[in-house]
């Protein structure tokens, strides 16, 4: 792909214009902890932690519009679950816990896709209810399961005993 191309692609997609929204906010976050957080006497590493969370919060700012999109399109449930996911890191708490409610809406009969629900509760890193939703994934025998083990979205529960345990019960020892 041409360099030419790529550009008007990422532009076509609006990518400019979400890092643009992006950037200037984290920018000036960025800016206040670096000149409050001193005067706190808070530790040298505050600032690089807020600058790697800011980091790591871009790619799921970048992906919202899209999933956006093809969850108003009658998406399957699945698509609002990476939405509500990408709302987390995001830091737009009060949409994530939405698309919960979305994503109950969309059950079929009273069955809730469990993993679904997991994957959003994984985005506000809330590892209990991530666990207890994947314990129900895996009694439901989810197909979603299977990604467990390569899948680097639930690396942040790789070394807890509880996800341990769901591994060794999907038989996905080390």
């Amino acid at each position: 792909m041409k360099s030419s191309n790529f550009f008007s692609e990422l532009k076509r997609r609006n990518v400019y214009k979400v890092a643009v929204a992006y950037a200037v906010p984290a920018w000036l976050v960025i800016q206040v902890a670096s000149i409050v957080l001193p005067t706190f006497h808070a530790a040298e590493w505050t600032v690089q932690v807020i600058i790697a969370l800011v980091a790591i919060g871009f790619p799921a700012a970048a992906a919202i519009p899209k999933l956006e999109n093809a969850n108003a399109m009658q998406a399957p449930p699945f698509v609002a679950a990476f939405l509500g996911y990408a709302y987390g890191p995001a830091g737009d708490k009060t949409k994530a816990l939405a698309m919960i409610e979305e994503i109950k809406k969309k059950g079929v009969g009273d069955f809730v896709p469990p993993f679904n629900l997991a994957l959003v509760y994984l985005g506000l890193g809330d590892h209990a209810r991530v666990l207890d939703y994947l314990e129900q994934a895996q009694a439901a025998d989810s197909q979603w399961m299977t990604y467990l083990k390569v899948d680097r979205i639930v690396d942040p529960l790789r070394a807890d005993p509880r996800f341990i345990a769901l591994m060794k019960k999907c038989h996905f020892e080390r």
